[in-house]
């Protein structure tokens, strides 16, 4: 009973105390210090004057915007001075944004042609525009513009007929900073499709050397050639077809980094004023380049060539840094590649801009054949003046002779070489050793060739190669062969060689004397027409000396000699004497005899 009873007293205390809570929100407050009473004072005022803009836009301004057309046009014509028509104008609103729609916008040049058509134009205003005092858009919407460019003889272009302004101040619509953004439907012979966006500062489009920021740009199929009266290329484009997306970075005006996805074919360029025309059947790849401060970085990835005249170059990555040289310091570079086919290579390095020492020394070597991760840097001019470090895998390998190196076709293997030093580890089949001051027939032809040479390059024209267990095999031969060869600079050199032939035949004997300046006339010519016959399943040749001693008469000065073991042979001794066949055993030459 006692909880019925007070129950509704309770719940009319908890009314009281709501009903003076309300009372006392709807009093007006009073605030104690005179600068909130300002303050509050100053908020009604904003409100009050905000809901009468609002209104009066919203019921005054806006349904009767019609009206101002005139005025609206004029302002617009003053602000970018050219002639501006406007077929409509209607109000509206997006949200709480009042929304403006202008229809058929045509701007004129200065001669009185269209230079842009504005079908639909739509204007979404944004209240900070009372703040500020100024149009301030909350977006602005342009369906299917139609725009009028143009380049006069001086290289002045027009956009929508406004010039790009060459001075500070010759147009205010091509000033300061610009970010935009433009995809657009070319003339058909242009190409098919642009998209362009930019943001770039500068003080006005054409003088360059005032811009920085970035660019991007990209065509669908296009006519490289056809943009040649619009773009000024940073190479000298004749032809071209295909599809391009362009990364640019510019600095006062400069490409200073730029990356190109590119699809083209029947591309005739030249890369260089000195350099001749480069003719390409196809490219694709992406292609990328900065400028450094002294000299540039250049790249590609997944790129594949096929040359109008020279070999095809198959998908491949790399990079190359180089540094040009000045009075304090000497030219450096730095080439990286997971693929490098040396025949392209050589071919295009005529076409592009490497130093013109590498292009020469790639044209005398004429080198074929693969590199495989590749590492080579170097520093000084290429090849007398350089320290430089390579390591790489090859296949295939070809190249002509240099100096004291011999030319060789068919290697593989790998390499790690200095400018003072080197390894080489074969692993070739069918492969050739050009060998023209050792041979009379030069080329040695071998079904298989592996092992491991070593060289030492000293001051001068000094080399020392060593061979470790070098193995060779071909129709006439096999055998295995080591020791070291040092060449000074002049006469034929000093060698220290051990070889055995695990099989011989005397069948070709003579195109494997060496040559009468190294083992003497009469001793070359009596045993290239005495042994007539015969086979050999050990052969020993010892030769040590200074090859200008050779045969080695004086035992102080050197040793020469050949042991085998001779079955079948035939043997021409000298004129007069029997012819003798069906020779076994074992034959030695030593020295001179």
């Amino acid at each position: 009973m006692q909880s019925e009873i007070e129950t509704p007293v309770t719940a009319d205390k908890g009314r009281g105390r709501i009903l003076r809570a309300l009372e006392s929100l709807a009093r007006p407050r009073r605030f104690g210090a005179p600068w909130l009473r300002a303050l509050e004072i100053f908020l009604w005022a904003a409100f009050f004057a905000f809901a009468t803009a609002f209104l009066a836009m919203r019921y005054w301004l806006l349904p009767n915007v019609e009206r101002y057309r005139d005025d609206i046009v004029g302002a617009v014509s003053r602000a970018i001075g050219l002639k501006v028509t406007v077929g409509a104008i209607e109000a509206d609103w997006r949200g709480m944004l009042p929304q403006l729609s202008f229809t058929d916008v045509r701007v004129y040049d200065r001669d009185g042609h269209e230079a842009l058509v504005l079908p639909a134009v739509e204007n979404v205003v944004s209240w900070p525009s009372l703040l500020f005092g100024e149009l301030r858009l909350h977006s602005l919407a342009i369906d299917g513009p139609r725009l009028t460019l143009r380049r006069d003889p001086q290289g002045a272009i027009y956009v929508a007929g406004i010039k790009l302004a060459e001075r500070q101040g010759e147009d205010k619509f091509a000033e300061d900073q610009h970010s935009f953004g433009l995809a657009a439907r070319p003339p058909r012979e242009l190409g098919s499709r642009l998209e362009l966006r930019a943001a770039l500062v500068g003080r006005t489009v054409t003088e360059l050397k005032s811009w920085n920021g970035r660019v991007f740009a990209e065509l669908g199929y296009t006519d490289l050639a056809g943009w040649r009266a619009w773009v000024d290329y940073p190479i000298d484009v004749r032809r071209g077809q295909g599809a391009v997306r362009l990364w640019a970075t510019l600095g006062e005006g400069k490409v200073k980094r730029a990356t190109a996805d590119v699809a083209l074919t029947g591309v005739v360029a030249k890369l260089g004023k000195d350099l001749p025309m480069l003719e390409v059947s196809s490219v694709r790849g992406r292609l990328q380049g900065r400028e450094t401060v002294r000299g540039y970085e250049f790249g590609a990835r997944n790129l594949a060539l096929v040359s109008g005249r020279g070999p095809e170059m198959r998908s491949t990555s790399f990079l190359v840094n180089w540094e040009r040289g000045d009075g304090k310091r000497t030219q450096r570079g730095v080439v990286n590649a997971d693929l490098v086919e040396l025949g392209p290579l050589a071919y295009l390095a005529e076409f592009v801009p490497f130093p013109a020492d590498l292009r020469k020394l790639l044209g005398d070597l004429a080198p074929q054949g693969d590199l495989l991760d590749v590492k080579f840097d170097w520093s000084g001019e290429l090849p007398d003046a350089a320290t430089f470090n390579l390591k790489t895998r090859f296949a295939g390998l070809e190249m002509k002779s240099w100096r004291a190196i011999p030319g060789f076709s068919g290697l593989s293997g790998n390499v790690e070489a200095s400018d003072t030093r080197g390894v080489l580890h074969l692993a070739s089949q069918k492969a050739a050793l050009d060998l023209p001051k050792v041979f009379p027939e030069p080329r040695l032809a071998l079904d298989a060739l592996n092992g491991e040479i070593s060289w030492e390059r000293k001051a001068g024209a000094n080399v020392t190669v060593r061979i470790s267990n070098l193995s060779y095999a071909n129709e006439d031969l096999a055998g295995t062969a080591f020791g070291n060869y040092a060449y000074a600079g002049q006469g034929p050199g000093v060698i220290d060689l051990s070889a055995q032939l695990a099989r011989a035949s005397s069948r070709h004997l003579a195109k494997y004397l060496p040559l009468a300046s190294i083992m003497g006339p009469a001793t070359r010519e009596w045993v290239a027409t005495s042994i007539q016959g015969g086979q050999s399943t050990d052969v020993r040749v010892r030769l040590k000396g200074d090859l200008r001693d050779f045969p080695f008469a004086d035992a102080s000065k050197g040793q020469f000699q050949v042991a085998a073991r001779v079955s079948g042979g035939i043997l021409d001794y000298a004129n007069g004497w029997p012819r003798v066949e069906g020779i076994d055993g074992e034959l030695l030459f030593e020295r001179e005899k």
